[in-house]
Protein backbone atom coordinates (compact mmCIF):
# COMPACT_ATOMS: atom_id res chain seq x y z
CA UNK A 1 0.00 0.00 0.00
CA UNK A 2 3.06 2.12 -0.14
CA UNK A 3 3.02 2.50 -3.84
CA UNK A 4 2.78 6.27 -5.18
CA UNK A 5 1.91 7.09 -8.61
CA UNK A 6 4.19 9.95 -10.06
CA UNK A 7 3.13 12.60 -12.22
CA UNK A 8 3.73 16.24 -13.21
CA UNK A 9 1.83 19.24 -12.98
CA UNK A 10 3.41 22.00 -15.18
CA UNK A 11 7.12 21.98 -14.30
CA UNK A 12 6.19 20.77 -10.90
CA UNK A 13 6.65 16.44 -9.94
CA UNK A 14 3.58 16.01 -8.15
CA UNK A 15 2.36 11.95 -6.31
CA UNK A 16 -0.88 10.10 -5.78
CA UNK A 17 -0.35 8.04 -2.71
CA UNK A 18 -3.73 6.50 -0.97
CA UNK A 19 -4.70 4.57 2.39
CA UNK A 20 -7.30 2.73 3.44
CA UNK A 21 -7.89 5.86 5.25
CA UNK A 22 -8.20 8.44 2.52
CA UNK A 23 -10.53 5.88 0.45
CA UNK A 24 -12.42 5.56 3.00
CA UNK A 25 -12.99 9.31 3.28
CA UNK A 26 -13.21 9.45 -0.71
CA UNK A 27 -16.01 6.53 -0.56
CA UNK A 28 -18.05 8.07 2.23
CA UNK A 29 -18.62 11.93 0.51
CA UNK A 30 -18.56 10.03 -3.43
CA UNK A 31 -21.50 8.16 -1.93
CA UNK A 32 -20.26 4.68 -3.75
CA UNK A 33 -17.73 1.99 -3.35
CA UNK A 34 -14.21 2.51 -5.09
CA UNK A 35 -14.90 -1.21 -5.61
CA UNK A 36 -17.37 -0.06 -8.63
CA UNK A 37 -14.14 1.40 -10.39
CA UNK A 38 -12.80 -1.81 -11.22
CA UNK A 39 -15.64 -3.80 -12.13
CA UNK A 40 -15.72 -5.45 -15.73
CA UNK A 41 -18.31 -3.03 -16.63
CA UNK A 42 -16.01 -0.29 -18.14
CA UNK A 43 -18.92 2.28 -18.79
CA UNK A 44 -19.90 2.13 -15.81
CA UNK A 45 -16.33 3.15 -13.87
CA UNK A 46 -15.84 6.04 -16.48
CA UNK A 47 -19.60 7.25 -15.57
CA UNK A 48 -18.73 7.37 -12.17
CA UNK A 49 -15.27 9.45 -12.89
CA UNK A 50 -16.53 12.72 -12.40
CA UNK A 51 -15.11 16.22 -11.64
CA UNK A 52 -16.10 15.73 -7.81
CA UNK A 53 -14.17 12.11 -8.45
CA UNK A 54 -11.05 14.06 -9.53
CA UNK A 55 -11.82 16.59 -6.90
CA UNK A 56 -11.67 14.23 -4.07
CA UNK A 57 -8.87 12.50 -5.24
CA UNK A 58 -6.64 15.63 -5.33
CA UNK A 59 -8.17 16.09 -2.02
CA UNK A 60 -7.27 12.76 0.14
CA UNK A 61 -4.53 11.69 -2.42
CA UNK A 62 -2.05 14.33 -3.48
CA UNK A 63 1.30 14.23 -1.61
CA UNK A 64 3.35 16.74 -0.33
CA UNK A 65 0.67 20.26 -0.71
CA UNK A 66 1.64 23.08 -1.56
CA UNK A 67 -0.10 25.89 -0.18
CA UNK A 68 -1.61 26.39 -3.78
CA UNK A 69 -3.10 23.44 -3.45
CA UNK A 70 -4.89 24.00 -0.71
CA UNK A 71 -8.39 24.26 -3.17
CA UNK A 72 -7.93 21.23 -5.50
CA UNK A 73 -10.21 22.83 -8.25
CA UNK A 74 -7.51 25.04 -8.65
CA UNK A 75 -4.85 22.51 -8.53
CA UNK A 76 -6.75 20.49 -11.09
CA UNK A 77 -7.52 23.77 -13.27
CA UNK A 78 -3.36 24.52 -12.90
CA UNK A 79 -2.98 21.16 -14.42
CA UNK A 80 -5.30 21.30 -17.10
CA UNK A 81 -3.36 24.55 -18.12
CA UNK A 82 -0.32 22.96 -18.49
CA UNK A 83 -1.34 20.68 -20.91
CA UNK A 84 -3.07 18.00 -18.87
CA UNK A 85 -6.77 17.13 -19.37
CA UNK A 86 -9.58 15.63 -16.82
CA UNK A 87 -9.18 12.17 -18.34
CA UNK A 88 -5.41 11.78 -17.51
CA UNK A 89 -5.42 13.35 -14.29
CA UNK A 90 -8.55 10.84 -13.47
CA UNK A 91 -5.86 8.10 -14.91
CA UNK A 92 -3.10 8.68 -12.20
CA UNK A 93 -5.62 8.55 -9.55
CA UNK A 94 -6.95 5.64 -10.38
CA UNK A 95 -3.40 3.94 -10.71
CA UNK A 96 -3.10 5.02 -7.13
CA UNK A 97 -6.00 3.94 -6.15
CA UNK A 98 -5.26 -0.06 -7.74
CA UNK A 99 -1.72 0.72 -6.62
CA UNK A 100 -2.93 0.30 -2.77
CA UNK A 101 -4.11 -3.46 -4.06
CA UNK A 102 -7.30 -3.34 -2.13
CA UNK A 103 -9.64 -3.50 -5.18
CA UNK A 104 -7.25 -5.75 -7.53
CA UNK A 105 -4.91 -9.10 -6.48
CA UNK A 106 -1.56 -8.62 -7.00
CA UNK A 107 0.17 -7.20 -9.85
CA UNK A 108 -3.01 -6.95 -11.60
CA UNK A 109 -3.35 -7.03 -15.62
CA UNK A 110 -5.50 -4.00 -14.96
CA UNK A 111 -2.55 -1.98 -13.42
CA UNK A 112 -0.17 -2.73 -16.58
CA UNK A 113 -3.18 -1.19 -18.96
CA UNK A 114 -3.99 2.05 -16.67
CA UNK A 115 -0.01 2.38 -16.86
CA UNK A 116 0.15 1.82 -20.42
CA UNK A 117 -2.51 4.90 -20.66
CA UNK A 118 -0.13 6.49 -18.61
CA UNK A 119 2.13 6.31 -20.68
CA UNK A 120 0.56 7.26 -23.84
CA UNK A 121 -0.52 10.50 -21.90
Amino acid sequence: MKESIKFNNGARECEFLFNIRSLKEMEQELGFSLNLLFTPNVALGLRLMTIHFTQLGVKYGLQDKQPEDKDPYGFIERYCDSGGTLDTLNAHILAAIDATNLFTEGPAAKREEIRKVLEKA
